[in-house]
Parts: C-alpha cells; sequence; structure tokens
C-alpha cells in the first residue's frame, strides 16, 4: 500500500515479482514490473501479460 497522491489516499501499488533461491539458499526476489496504481476493477491477467511482453525491463534483484 502507497499514498496515491493523484487520488489523495492509501492504494495499492502493483508490482510483478518473482521469487527465488540464490547461491547461499536464501530467498531473493527479482522485479519483472512495476505496474503502478491499478483500478483492478479494469486490468484483467491477460492485459497485465501484455504489459510484461511489451516493456523491456531491466530486472531489480532484492537480497
Amino acid at each position: 500500500m502507497r499514498h496515491n497522491s493523484a487520488r489523495g489516499f492509501i492504494d495499492g501499488y502493483y508490482r510483478l515479482v518473482e521469487s527465488y533461491r540464490n547461491a547461499e539458499d536464501k530467498i531473493c526476489y527479482r522485479t519483472l514490473l512495476n505496474v503502478g496504481f491499478l483500478d483492478t476493477s479494469a486490468v484483467s491477467a491477460e492485459q497485465l501479460d501484455q504489459l510484461y511482453m511489451l516493456n523491456s525491463l531491466i530486472p531489480v534483484k532484492i537480497c
């Protein structure tokens, strides 16, 4: 949850992440797509897939 300055209140912020274990067997997360604030009633899983395919983002590793 984040503050959505456009709407003036706390709202859901969406990211597509992948979890994996590194060489030390520690759980890590890689951000594949920063989607942002969405009206969840207007976005389907297929539309999110299309967004991911259209964006050439460099994954961010978090360990």
